[in-house]
């Protein structure tokens, strides 16, 4: 991980896409390192010459929390887009992060790779853009959605509620 936030520490774009399935119980160091992921992108995503764009799906409150104190906080250079939570018997998601077209970072479980290949990159990169277009934007620049945090909120009360 260190690795990770040394690169996006001074990257110029970052195209990152989290999101992996919320029911795994992560373990302490894992939920360390999403923190501290977290204030990375709080950071990274302050600067004005970096755009920093998230692919998320909200699995559960927290997820959305986090998201939302990135939108409160008015990062000039963060991005997202989300799509809704699939059906549980869906397929695992891998998460994966391209840092300005260079390197693509896959992070798993228990699995963190660093790809440099071009043809890789490129097919990451081909593949994010898609999803990118797909995606129901959150905020795109400066345009923030908020109609959608209701719609999301919702959707998220109603999956807790039936989850009990």
């Amino acid at each position: 991980m260190n690795y990770f936030f040394e690169r996006v520490r001074n990257a110029k774009r970052v195209d990152d896409i989290s999101w992996s399935v919320g029911e795994q119980i992560p373990t302490k160091q894992e939920m360390e390192d999403f923190a501290r992921y977290r204030d990375v992108v709080t950071e990274v995503a302050s600067k004005k010459d970096v755009i920093w764009r998230e692919i998320v799906i909200f699995v559960n409150m927290l997820r959305f929390e986090q998201i939302k104190q990135h939108l409160v906080d008015g990062l000039p250079g963060y991005n997202v887009v989300f799509y809704d939570n699939p059906p549980p018997d869906t397929p695992l998601r891998s998460s994966f992060a391209i840092i300005d077209g260079y390197e693509v970072f896959l992070a798993g479980q228990e699995l963190r790779l660093v790809i440099r290949h071009p043809d890789v990159v490129k097919h990451f990169s081909q593949y994010y853009a898609k999803l990118w277009e797909r995606g129901k934007p959150l905020k795109i620049g400066r345009n923030v959605k908020t109609d959608q945090f209701e719609s999301i909120l919702n959707s998220l009360k109603s999956t807790d509620a039936t989850s009990e």
